[in-house]
């Protein structure tokens, strides 16, 4: 055990110990059912590492990486190869990270490099891809501070594979595995440390539990991600639903057990689209019927395929002249009203409210009725509180409401960016998963001085471990990224709704301050959105700038600058294609160039409804960049063309690929594929 690790940074410079290694065809199996290794590349070394390989078209590709850290939560960011790349599970609890992520092959070199947030030590990038393969279905994390690394997982399909890639900090000593497991790449260091990624080559029968598991070392510290990945020609597996401590959870895969000093994580399993082969329907996060599976009758409102969310936080309601108002810009969601408001003035209008008990709806409850789907705790309590004292504080909250007002309704919380850049995800865990049922985060990248200053321990930097200008603090993408990072302390991953916050005008205070534009609000509305987020929340206050108001929406200043007109038509959009975001993800069914990185390239989410795909599609790349030209790729060989939603165009799709242009940095364009 090394107490004083900082001494071995220098000596770990210059270091480069390099393994590639090809392997065809590793199973053997002929069995079409079942998932086969293709390839298998291993690199190894200080810093980010990068492999290359040839790559058949369709095939599944992941990356295991480990890597050392001299502090928990350490992350790795995984890109390239004209490949969209999606974690899939991280285990990062002990020093160190052990992760895993995937992408679609597109045929053509796989260039993949992994980046840890904590450069100077080494990684180990092994990446396979596999034929045969759809997707993942049960996924778990482990780790202990001493212990024999041991993970179990129930695959939810059979003919699959059970894989998995650890991380030791404690000393450099090979892996003993038992002798129906196989390692797929080991690599130590003179620091102390192991590298190791394993699997199980039997194929997975659904039900039936596979366990990787090490027989020696059995006291270093560990951490530990494993993954089922599912045949192509499995049948689809059954939903179920579980429940996780301390929150209402849909995990509709069989529930994962390890041992007490563990933790677990099981994601959101995914099913087999009928159409084209390889790509995976996965329900967005919860559910479809999140809420009233889970017991929330008074939100079975939010359940509906045709609603999604969209509301004004503090907002007021007073009058019809207010529900007019919000009826006017397609707001259907009132997020903490204020106190003097009237809730039966909600009663049939399609608007629907969320008040904090004690505030809205009177000191007693009284005036909650119907329209009343949720219950707000409070705000930024892990800021205001922190860690310990926050949990007690937000519990009290919850035990102050009256049984008959919490029958049937959620608790929604909104945090602070602290989760991100001051706690650990031990720390910000409880919060995100013990408290409420729908959570938002409040990270406003466009206008927060302290976000969008380099110099600041607050800034972008902090949050994506690298350094960052202001422009690229200053993107829509940010703010998709922002939902990945709260749905990563989700346990299980994607387990329960997550809603996106953006400001529509200039919510601080500081001389420097700034005022979003319209196109910035949009392009950060989708990007939460093309990121999974299940709801939209606008900060509609502005204390600084031009016109410091509590309703910027109906502030003239606000709509001759155009704020509120792209408000009407941003809402519009998210209305009419409703039915279409609640419902399934389509996995593997596109790629887009230049692929995204954390500073560049096209972003995409495809959807299946109806029968139909959907592709939307947003840059990480400056606002301030014009003519970006973008390549898509579909894996589907039906498809003829695609209609560009509400701008009168059509692109021909020519041998599954199609090109478009984004006229800036921050446009946005949807795609409906027709075949």
């Amino acid at each position: 055990m090394r107490n004083r690790r900082w001494l071995v940074l220098v000596a770990s410079v210059g270091i480069m110990v390099v393994s590639l290694v090809t392997a065809r065809n590793a199973l053997g199996a002929s069995d079409p059912a079942t998932v086969q290794i293709d390839q298998t590349v291993t690199t190894f070394g200080p810093s980010a590492q990068t492999v290359t390989l040839a790559s058949t078209p369709g095939e599944l590709a992941v990356a295991y990486v480990s890597a050392d850290g001299n502090s928990p939560d350490l992350t790795v960011t995984v890109t390239g190869g004209g490949a969209a790349w999606t974690l899939v599970a991280r285990s990062n609890a002990q020093l160190g990270d052990a992760e895993i992520w995937s992408a679609t092959t597109t045929g053509t070199s796989l260039s993949v490099t992994a980046t840890p947030t904590q450069p100077g030590l080494n990684t180990e990038l092994t990446v396979v891809t596999y034929q045969g393969a759809a997707g993942f279905g049960a996924a778990a994390i482990a780790a202990d501070p001493a212990g024999a690394p041991t993970i179990t997982l129930t695959p939810d399909t059979t003919g699959g594979l059970v894989s998995a890639v650890g991380f030791d900090w404690s000393a450099s000593v090979d892996r003993t595995i038992p002798p129906d497991q196989a390692l797929l790449a080991e690599n130590t260091d003179p620091l102390g440390d192991t590298y190791w990624a394993q699997y199980a080559p039997a194929p997975t029968a659904r039900g039936s539990a596979v366990t990787l598991n090490d027989l020696s070392p059995t006291t270093d510290n560990f951490d530990l991600a494993a993954v089922e990945i599912r045949s192509a020609m499995a049948s689809p597996p059954t939903t179920t639903a579980t429940t996780s401590p301390g929150a209402s959870t849909t995990a509709p895969s069989t529930t994962t057990t390890v041992p007490a000093t563990t933790t677990t994580s099981t994601t959101t399993p995914t099913t087999t689209g009928p159409s084209p082969t390889g790509v995976v329907l996965q329900p967005i996060d919860g559910g479809a019927n999140f809420y009233t599976s889970h017991g929330y009758a008074k939100a079975a409102p939010l359940d509906n395929p045709a609603f999604f969310p969209v509301g004004i936080w503090y907002p007021t309601l007073e009058g019809t002249s207010d529900v007019t108002a919000y009826q006017d810009l397609d707001i259907n969601m009132l997020d903490r009203p204020t106190a003097s408001c009237d809730l039966s003035l909600l009663a049939g209008t399609g608007i629907y409210a969320i008040p904090q008990y004690g505030e809205c709806g009177g000191s007693d409850g009284s005036g909650i009725g119907d329209e009343t789907v949720g219950l707000f705790t409070d705000d930024e309590v892990d800021g205001n509180y922190g860690p310990g004292a926050g949990y007690t504080y937000l519990q009290s909250i919850i035990d102050a409401v009256p049984a008959g007002l919490k029958a049937g309704r959620f608790f929604w919380t909104n945090y602070s960016f602290n989760l991100f850049l001051w706690e650990t995800q031990a720390q910000a865990g409880p919060f995100i998963n013990d408290y409420q049922q729908t959570v938002s985060v409040d990270q406003y990248w466009f206008t927060d001085n302290l976000i969008d200053d380099p110099t600041s321990s607050d800034s972008c930097g902090q949050f994506y471990g690298v350094p960052c200008t202001t422009d690229q603090a200053q993107r829509g993408s940010n703010y998709g990224a922002t939902i990945d990072a709260i749905r990563q302390l989700e346990n299980p991953v994607g387990s329960e709704p997550i809603w996106a916050f953006v400001e529509d005008g200039c919510p601080f205070t500081a001389p420097d301050d700034q005022c979003i534009t319209p196109a910035q609000m949009n392009w950060a509305v989708w990007s939460s959105i093309i990121h999974g987020a299940r709801g939209v929340v606008y900060f509609n206050h502005s204390f600084s700038g031009p016109s410091e108001s509590d309703n910027n929406f109906e502030d003239p200043y606000f709509t001759t600058t155009g704020i509120t007109p792209q408000a009407a038509a941003t809402n519009s959009m998210i209305k009419s294609l409703a039915p279409v975001l609640n419902d399934d993800t389509a996995l593997n069914y596109v790629t887009a160039g230049p692929a995204p990185t954390t500073f560049g390239g096209i972003e995409t989410m495809a959807k299946y409804h109806d029968g139909q795909f959907t592709i939307f599609a947003d840059t990480r790349e400056s606002g301030s960049t014009t003519d970006i030209p973008a390549t898509f790729h579909v894996a589907d060989p039906a498809a003829t063309s695609v209609t560009v939603v509400n701008e009168n165009r059509t692109l021909p799709v020519v041998n599954g690929t199609f090109t478009d242009t984004f006229a800036t940095g921050s446009t946005v364009h949807i795609y409906q594929v027709n075949g």
